[in-house]
């Protein structure tokens, strides 16, 4: 995938990058994440983001507040897994 720095990105966008990454050709590590295994990643994240805030470095924040969000999203993504495999053959 390539992407242009000061290109305006949507949902479905996210949404595709996510799909791209879990998939056949995508990322390991990103097939490969739980839950479990990235609430350390989480953590230190916001801590770095934090830490931005205290310097009062924006560049760093909103880098590290983008980290973070990645981070929060393959929390959402297993979530958002596990509630459409419990559902299967329902009405969503």
């Amino acid at each position: 995938m390539k992407f242009k720095k000061d290109k305006k990105y949507t949902f479905k966008d996210l949404l595709d990058i996510m799909a791209h990454l879990r998939g056949p050709n995508g990322c390991m590590w990103d097939k490969e994440q739980t839950s479990k295994s990235i609430k350390r990643n989480l953590i230190e994240e916001a801590y770095e983001a934090v830490e931005a805030i205290d310097r009062d470095d924006s560049e760093s924040f909103k880098e590290e507040l983008g980290d973070l969000l990645l981070h929060e999203k393959e929390v959402l993504w297993q979530k958002a897994k596990k509630i459409l495999e419990s559902k299967k053959g329902e009405n969503l």
